[in-house]
């Protein structure tokens, strides 16, 4: 995990020439800070409602291409089945 104020992850994903980004974060209770879930592989930017991402993992690769409305109804549906839901 890499741990990071709010500031830092948004720094370090403005490589991202884009508006919106999807980050998935976890919180740290013992240090109090989030940190970015999977590392570089947390980190997608959104660019005219596309996904884009310079990571290569087997989620990006399926993410890579798709409207925001599509990869938040998969991430939503997931959770739903997991019965995890926290967005």
């Amino acid at each position: 995990m890499w741990t990071k104020t709010a500031d830092e992850i948004l720094a370090s994903i403005a490589r991202f020439t884009n508006d919106e980004y999807i980050v998935f974060l976890n919180l740290n209770p013992r240090f109090g800070v989030f940190e970015i879930a999977y590392g570089p592989h947390g980190m997608y930017g959104v660019h005219n409602n596309v996904i884009e991402s310079p990571s290569h993992s087997s989620v990006a690769e399926v993410f890579r291409g798709q409207t925001r409305e599509a990869v938040v109804a998969a991430i939503r549906a997931a959770a739903a089945r997991n019965n995890d839901v926290r967005y």
